[in-house]
């Protein structure tokens, strides 16, 4: 069991509400015909919490089919601690409790939970939307390996420090949009420097094939301070710093390991 969520609706002091909550996780962890009762039951490891949401989501997108419902709550798609309200509970701010209805949307019983698996969603569907998915994580994954294994290829020593012999994206993608801020245009020219744009005159080329506002004065003055405080002899950023910066792409990023 990775967690239990509870969702209780009411105006008192969290530690009361924190200690009806033990009490009942307390009270379902003893309960023999647990496993039965239970909504939804998640191993601990983080990869299979992720895995398990990937899933619902996938889940629930094939069941609506593409079809775009006014009414329907599409933020909670994937949401595995929205996986259901606790029928006949009241809603915090309106009052109204929960019901069960029917498709004419009258008031019908709770079922069982061996109700729902005689009508509900077929365990085949479950498996086959399952196997679909870890297919599809697997080439995923076996594509990000490949792209991996192609950067590593292109890589170099210099001064004892590892560097890629190519542009990182991060920086390649603002490249071609010819947009950079001012702090990533300066982490920019330790990039470019160790990738072969080494002297004053073929990274001011580069800027003026770059960047949409090249101003030709602007851009000299930074290379001229760049190669006067010998800033060369500093590594460029790593990938560490560049998301902590918010420039990194993430997934879209052979080098992002999550």
């Amino acid at each position: 069991m990775e967690r239990v969520a509870l969702d209780i609706g009411a105006s008192y002091s969290k530690l009361v509400v924190l200690k009806e909550g033990s009490q009942m996780t307390t009270r379902l962890i003893k309960t023999e015909d647990f496993e039965k009762t239970a909504c939804v039951l998640l191993r601990s490891a983080k990869q299979q919490f992720k895995f398990a949401k990937a899933l619902y989501k996938e889940m629930q997108n094939i069941l609506i089919g593409g079809i775009e419902y006014e009414f329907l709550d599409d933020k909670v798609i994937g949401d595995l601690m929205r996986f259901a309200r606790v029928p006949l509970t009241r809603h915090e701010k309106s009052g109204i409790p929960c019901e069960i209805v029917d498709e004419n949307l009258k008031s019908t019983k709770v079922r069982s939970i061996d109700f729902f698996k005689i009508y509900g969603i077929p365990e085949s569907f479950v498996k086959n939307t399952i196997e679909n998915l870890e297919n599809r994580q697997h080439k995923e994954h076996q594509r990000r390996e490949k792209q991996l294994a192609d950067f590593k290829e292109k890589s170099v020593s210099q001064n004892g420090r590892f560097y890629k012999k190519e542009i990182r994206p991060c920086f390649k993608m603002r490249m071609e949009k010819g947009e950079m801020n001012h702090a990533q245009r300066l982490a920019w020219l330790a990039e470019i420097f160790h990738n072969g744009y080494n002297t004053p005159d073929k990274m001011l080329e580069l800027c003026r094939q770059t960047f949409n506002d090249f101003i030709e004065e602007k851009s000299t003055t930074q290379i001229k301070d760049y190669f006067e405080h010998e800033r060369y002899n500093y590594p460029p950023y790593k990938c560490e710093t560049i998301r902590k910066k918010g420039w990194c792409l993430y997934d879209k990023c052979p080098l992002y390991k999550g």
